[in-house]
Order: C-alpha cells, then sequence, then structure tokens
C-alpha cells in the first residue's frame, strides 16, 4: 500500500510520508500522508484491510460492520486525530521514526483541510456513502474515501491539484443526498459536466441517484490506452439520474424528464412510516415539514395540539 503516489500530481516537495507526532515528542501517533499544496492540507490514511464479499459471509451485518470498523472507521479516526493536532497549536511538529525533524506545519497557513481514505480494496457502497456506516461528530468533516485502483484512475483525469481538490471539496457535501455504488459515477459525472451541484434536484426530492454509467469515461480510456478503437459518447442532453421522495406511505420516484412513477411502502417491502415522530419541534420549527414523512407540517401533524 506503500505504492499510492499522489506525486503523479503533487510536486515530492509538498509530500511527507510516514510522519510521527505526540505530545512531548513521545512520537504516540503515525499518519501515513501529509501534502501541503498553497493553504491546502491534505491528510490520507491507507489500509490494506480486506472486505469480505457479503455474498461469502451471507450477509452477515455484524461482519460488514466489522470490516469497515477495521478499516475506512480506524483510518477515519486516525486522519481525524492528526487534523485536530495540527489545529490545536500554532506549530505542528512531526519527526520520522528515529526522532529525526521532517517538519513543522504552520496552523495559520493553512484554510482548507482534507482527509483521504485509501484502502486496498474497494468497499463499494459503505466508502462512497459513509453516512450509512461512519461514526462521526456533526462538526466534523466528511473524508474522501477511495480504493486505490480508483484512486489511480482518478488521477488521470483529475491531473492537476486543483482539480483534485476541487473534486474532493464538491464530493465531500453529498453523503447522505447523492447515491452511487461507485466513486467512479460520481468522477465521471464531474468530469462531463463540470460540477457535483445538484442543489436544484435535491430541491424536487429527497435523494438522487446517479445512472450507473457515469464511470464509463474510464473504461474508454482504459481501451484506447491498450489500443482499441473507441466510439465517444457525445450525449449533451443533460444528466441521468433519478431522484426519490417519500411522503406518508408513499414513494415517488422521478427522472430528470418528468416521468413519475408511485409506490406504496408496503408494495416495496418497507416499514411503514411511524405514526407518531419521536422527534418534538419547537417555535418556529413547527412549521416545518414533520418528521414522521406525511408531508404535512409538523404543527398540523404529529405536533397537532389537542
Amino acid at each position: 500500500m506503500r505504492e499510492v503516489k499522489v506525486s503523479k500530481i503533487f510536486p515530492s516537495k509538498t509530500i511527507i510520508e510516514n510522519a510521527y507526532y505526540g505530545y512531548d515528542r513521545a512520537m504516540e501517533f503515525e499518519t501515513d500522508l501529509l501534502v501541503a499544496y498553497k493553504q491546502t492540507l491534505i491528510i490520507c490514511e491507507i489500509k490494506a484491510r480486506k472486505f469480505r464479499d457479503p455474498l461469502y459471509t451471507k450477509g452477515n451485518i455484524k461482519k460488514i460492520k466489522s470490516d469497515f470498523r477495521d478499516s475506512l472507521q480506524e483510518a477515519y479516526l486516525q486522519a481525524l486525530r492528526t487534523l485536530k493536532y495540527i489545529t490545536s497549536q500554532k506549530n505542528a511538529s512531526f519527526v520520522n521514526k528515529n526522532g529525526h525533524p521532517l517538519c513543522v506545519l504552520e496552523r495559520d497557513s493553512f484554510n482548507k483541510y482534507f482527509l483521504i481514505l485509501v484502502t486496498a480494496e474497494s468497499f463499494r457502497g459503505l466508502a462512497t456513502q459513509l453516512s450509512l456506516l461512519l461514526d462521526k461528530d456533526q462538526e466534523d468533516p466528511y473524508p474522501f474515501a477511495v480504493c486505490l485502483f480508483d484512486l489511480e484512475l482518478l488521477v488521470t483525469r483529475l491531473d492537476t491539484p486543483d482539480k483534485l481538490i476541487d473534486y474532493m471539496d464538491q464530493r465531500s457535501k453529498l453523503h447522505g443526498s447523492v447515491y452511487s455504488d461507485d466513486e467512479l459515477d460520481f468522477a465521471g459525472y464531474y468530469l462531463r459536466y463540470g460540477n457535483l451541484d445538484f442543489s436544484e434536484q435535491l430541491r424536487r426530492g429527497d435523494m438522487v441517484f446517479l445512472d450507473g454509467s457515469f464511470s464509463k469515461i474510464f473504461d474508454e480510456d482504459w481501451y484506447e490506452a491498450h489500443g482499441f478503437e473507441v466510439k465517444r459518447d457525445s450525449e449533451t442532453k443533460g444528466p441521468y439520474f433519478s431522484m426519490i421522495k417519500r411522503q406518508g406511505d408513499s414513494i415517488s420516484l422521478m427522472s430528470p424528464q418528468g416521468r413519475t412513477e408511485s409506490f406504496k411502502v408496503t408494495d416495496l417491502g418497507l416499514p411503514e412510516p411511524p405514526m407518531k415522530s419521536a422527534v418534538r419541534m419547537k417555535g418556529r420549527d413547527r412549521n416545518k415539514p414533520c418528521p414522521c414523512g406525511s408531508g404535512k407540517k409538523y404543527k398540523k401533524c404529529c405536533g397537532r395540539t389537542r
């Protein structure tokens, strides 16, 4: 896993590998990779833990959570610890394993931080949708989680520091609202349309699901690199995605072209929405949509006084 080389796009002088730090120079902790670029600092943690195939584990949720905890969760906590060490003091000192100084990072030199988690194997939807299992405080940032193979492909297209940083910046804001099982679909969408802005779509629906064809651009690159003739897709009609919205016991699937299909929760085998909301809302919040999913204002639904 030490073969991860972001030096493909970053000058080598900005990269610090295997840096140790701790209080009173005790070298209590290590961070795998630090990349300082302009006023941005990237903190990268690398894990080789395998993700057991859910078919092999027969969908055992405990084993799935265990693999996630020992890889992505642990890497996140390590990266977050490094971030808090750097931001908690004016000058953060790092040394090598022999205790010799490597660098001193001045907190005031950076105004943006990114956490990258790189895994040996793909964790697919668990990595692209970190809101599912990642244990984090609300104020802490989401990391960018990617497998080694996908990272190598990403930097062939996001081939400058500014492109990669802009992509990670927009990507980190989509957890819990925009879904795909493949990180390369997000990257393909970004490359095709120049952004990951789904604000308009999310005003029309609760969630957005990306079409799986956006990653095709990386397949086309591979075939061309190996001598195959490829006909590039010149589609310019607009993004292909679907939106989903739930109101009470109804779920609506919407396409960008305006087509809508509705289903009952019972038709999909999903649990019925709770009859009463467990959330109590006060003051102005009583005019917001009721958390039970009915689509009504809270004060006219679960918050109605009798």
